[in-house]
């Protein structure tokens, strides 16, 4: 896509074109407009501020201060790797966000320097770096491989420092339980830790399984008996049918001691 240098785009941006260096001839262009949308920043000075988009992920703070150094003094740069919500809203910065490309707020120490950036047309591109040193493409992806890779040699000591650190702790917890092992506290308890001389019984697979069976039996004979209210009703039902079984009971065995205790002379 063309654009004309410092040309008025929708949504009141304007455009800047740049080349990387004196050796690299293509043009790339950046977009900017007086900040005017409450984002995360909201300390800046609205009438100091740049709203800039689509800027290359390898542009610095001082690459971006040189570069807006042409329309006055900057007072500071603040570069965002994640658009704001009321931002995101613009197609222009979607497509921008989407290719990877920063946000950046350019402060100036003066509101006419922001003033002369919105008037100015830049017709022939500016320079981001003196010279062509910045490494981009496949250069920047392979260095940056290489230098996720740790270093064989540091991560080796500091490994051996984790388990030397590691060792002499473990070894001033077990003396220290060793210490504590049969001495009772303040309150005359006494803490029992692996250290103690109380036998261990080691837990075999005979062992967990006797275990098993005697807990399985603790709980068939510990069951909630008269916990509903129909339990309770049918509990009182029987209770009562045993006493008067037990009543008729007691009165049939009266009457036949009466019938043994009755005299009959003939």
């Amino acid at each position: 896509m063309n654009y004309k240098g410092g040309r008025l785009l929708t949504n009141g941006f304007r455009v800047l074109p740049v080349r990387m260096s004196r050796q690299n001839f293509a043009v790339r262009h950046i977009f900017y407009k007086p900040n005017r949308v409450r984002d995360t920043l909201n300390n800046l000075p609205r009438d100091r501020t740049l709203f800039v988009i689509n800027v290359p992920p390898y542009c610095t703070e001082e690459c971006l201060k040189r570069l807006f150094g042409n329309f006055g003094q900057v007072e500071s740069v603040h570069i965002q790797q994640e658009a704001d919500e009321q931002n995101k809203s613009f197609d222009l910065v979607k497509r921008t966000k989407k290719w990877g490309y920063q946000e950046v707020r350019i402060v100036f120490e003066d509101p006419s320097h922001l003033q002369k950036a919105m008037s100015t047309d830049v017709e022939k591109p500016l320079y981001l770096f003196k010279q062509n040193d910045i490494v981009s493409g496949i250069k920047k992806w392979a260095f940056e491989y290489n230098a996720s890779i740790p270093n064989v040699s540091k991560m080796q000591s500091k490994v051996e420092k984790f388990l030397e650190t590691y060792d002499t702790k473990t070894e001033e917890e077990m003396q220290q339980l060793k210490e504590e092992a049969g001495v009772p506290d303040d309150e005359g308890w006494i803490t029992v830790t692996r250290q103690s001389k109380v036998p261990i019984i080691k837990r075999t697979s005979g062992r967990q399984k006797k275990l098993q069976e005697k807990e399985k039996k603790k709980r068939s004979e510990k069951q909630l008996e008269n916990f509903y209210t129909f339990q309770i009703r049918q509990s009182k039902i029987e209770h009562i049918a045993q006493l008067r079984q037990k009543f008729e009971a007691d009165k049939h065995r009266i009457n036949l001691l009466k019938e043994r205790r009755r005299f009959k002379p003939y």
